[in-house]
């Protein structure tokens, strides 16, 4: 169930600047789908990363790790200006762009088929 946990029109924008949101004056609304782990962030048009990472730390703490999904293009729904974060679980594989630690195979199928490994 998609809760709004973020309204400028019934809190006002000070709110999110008092948690420590960055650049909160793009932000008009936040909605959270505790179920789904879907936070979804409507704002002016201009949102930018370190808004969103705040967000996301604000919400679900720093070290959470969260992507974005860019589908494509014919499955693209662009009717809002809304972006939307995908919590990750403990055990969910991201391209760590940082590279610590060796690239382990982590399913079967790598195991089997010696995928994943660096060569």
């Amino acid at each position: 169930m998609r809760e709004v946990i973020f309204s400028e029109a019934i809190t006002g924008r000070g709110q999110l600047a008092d948690a420590g949101i960055v650049y909160a004056e793009a932000v008009t609304r936040i909605y959270l789908d505790r179920s789904l782990g879907l936070l979804s962030v409507e704002h002016t048009g201009e949102i930018n990363w370190e808004t969103l990472q705040s967000i996301k730390a604000m919400v679900w703490g720093a070290d959470t790790c969260a992507i974005e999904v860019y589908p494509p293009r014919h499955r693209v729904v662009n009717n809002l200006p809304m972006r939307h974060l995908w919590k990750l679980g403990p055990d969910d594989w991201w391209p760590d762009l940082g590279r610590e630690g060796a690239v382990e195979p982590g399913t079967l199928r790598e195991r089997y088929f010696g995928e994943g490994r660096s060569q």
